[in-house]
């Protein structure tokens, strides 16, 4: 995917387009992209979470399905 930037870059307009698609079909939609570019938050890829990441991301999940 090249360099972090660009990757960055990447995620953040992939996931404002499907925000914008998602609430346009009436759906929600559940933005993560970004929270994770704490270095202890991917596994040693770059691109899967950690346990760590994992444990953040199921946490945030279960707050939005109690928010619902």
């Amino acid at each position: 995917m090249g360099s972090d930037i660009q990757r960055n870059r990447w995620v953040q307009s992939t996931n404002m387009w499907l925000c914008g698609w998602c609430h346009g079909h009436d759906f929600g939609f559940f933005g993560n992209g970004m929270d994770y570019t704490a270095p202890d938050l991917l596994a040693l890829d770059g691109i899967h979470h950690s346990q760590r990441g994992k444990r953040v991301f199921a946490h945030k999940i279960a707050g939005s399905l109690r928010e619902i």
